[in-house]
């Protein structure tokens, strides 16, 4: 067989390799779309039928993810006539109808791929590059390492001590010196590789493939930091790990949702739902959860309500809030629901008015006298306003008593 033979079928294969694992990962994740996974499974589909006749095969360059092809078939095993180019290049000028479909993003990734499955950095020779480190050791790595980071150097050693009281939990994959990703054990008995550092490097996907080689599952979004939202996990499950702590902690990735144990241990998971404390700062310590008084969901804020006449603290979701109050459109000030006296114009933009509003806006309609051309086109708008509401301007209003000033919420955010 031609070596140039061998070469196309390595080629294909690795084509193919690489098409698995964008769709085991990123597709499950949403960040590739299946059409651009249709339309890749298409151009191979192509180039193994070899539907242009150029033979299409790796480079001579053993060190490049550079492919070659010929013009002409007499020149099919002649290597100096061959034409090197990169996969992307190649497939934008022959399979235009297909590269249309498919994201810069993707197409990176795809190449990233095929390059590791290339070298197939073959399982075997990842290993050998792989180095893992626990307990102590890892806190002796980040102390000692040239990479900056924030757990890096001797001012931080304070943050790592969870690392050192949990070897059988967590340990630090290490990629040829350089890539490196922490490695969980859940309470379930599962392995999980943590976000990779330095974030975009190009050997990401190479730690991500030993990692899918040993049946360990992956963080969906290696390069980046997710705030106030359930982290992905590769199987699309929820995970919970339990760690001895000394009340200091690292920047958790992951892990970062929690609650407070007994005998200093914390319960961590990846379910944005999950627990009463969370790990987004890298400063060593957390920051308690703020949770609707309504609905008990995270996502909340303190607002400054009046209740029987008194400023109060009130934790409160955004849906929670507008059900219960609303902002009037004249005065600004925000009323519980039932002091809304004209609903929104559905011909106008988003307004709503207070009783008290209402009935001024209603008196001043009825009784100015001011014949101005402001006054004139004032007036022509509140009618506009109240009869859309199916008010009539005419009638007596006796919105006014009922009106409680002790049902107003300020919302100084707002």
């Amino acid at each position: 067989m031609h070596k140039i033979t061998k070469k196309r079928i390595i080629m294909v294969r690795s084509f193919v390799d690489a098409l698995k694992d964008i769709e085991k990962t990123l597709g499950a994740s949403g960040e590739v779309k299946p059409s651009e996974v249709k339309a890749l499974n298409e151009i191979i589909s192509l180039v193994r039928k070899d539907s242009f006749g150029h033979y299409l095969s790796l480079s001579n360059d053993p060190s490049s993810t550079n492919i070659s092809y010929c013009k002409m078939a007499e020149h099919k095993y002649d290597i100096p006539k061959r034409v090197m180019t990169s996969p992307g290049r190649y497939f934008s000028k022959h399979f235009t109808e297909h590269f249309e479909k498919i994201s810069a993003k993707c197409l990176d990734r795809f190449v990233c791929r095929f390059g590791v499955h290339l070298n197939k950095a073959s399982v075997a020779q990842l290993d050998s590059r792989i180095q893992i480190l626990r307990g102590k050791a890892i806190k002796e790595h980040y102390k000692g390492t040239e990479v900056h980071s924030c757990m890096t150097g001797p001012h931080n050693t304070y943050k790592l001590n969870l690392y050192e009281l949990n070897p059988e939990k967590c340990g630090l994959v290490i990629l040829d010196g350089q890539i490196r990703a922490l490695l969980w054990t859940t309470d379930s008995g599962q392995t999980i590789l943590d976000r990779a550092y330095p974030s975009g490097h190009n050997k990401i996907d190479q730690i991500r493939l030993w990692a899918e080689s040993k049946g360990y599952l992956l963080r969906v979004d290696p390069d980046k930091n997710i705030v106030d939202q359930t982290i992905a996990v590769s199987d699309g499950g929820l995970h919970k790990v339990t760690l001895k702590h000394s009340g200091c902690f690292p920047f958790m990735d992951m892990f970062r949702y929690a609650n407070f144990e007994k005998n200093n241990t914390v319960i961590c998971s990846n379910d944005f739902e999950f627990g009463n404390i969370k790990f987004n700062t890298d400063q060593g310590s957390y920051v308690e959860v703020i949770r609707c008084i309504k609905c008990g969901t995270k996502q909340a804020k303190a607002r400054e309500v009046l209740i029987n006449g008194e400023l109060d603290a009130v934790c409160m979701c955004d849906d929670c809030y507008h059900k219960m109050f609303f902002r009037c459109g004249n005065c600004g000030k925000s009323f519980a629901t039932r002091n809304l006296a004209i609903p929104a114009n559905k011909n106008r933009k988003q307004r709503h008015y207070c009783k008290k509003c209402a009935l001024n806006m209603q008196k001043f309609v009825q009784f100015s006298e001011c014949s101005c051309e402001q006054c004139t086109t004032n007036k022509r708008a509140f009618k506009e306003i109240f009869e859309s509401a199916g008010m009539n301007i005419n009638e007596d209003v006796t919105a006014l008593n009922d009106y409680h000033p002790a049902d107003m919420a300020y919302n100084p955010d707002e």
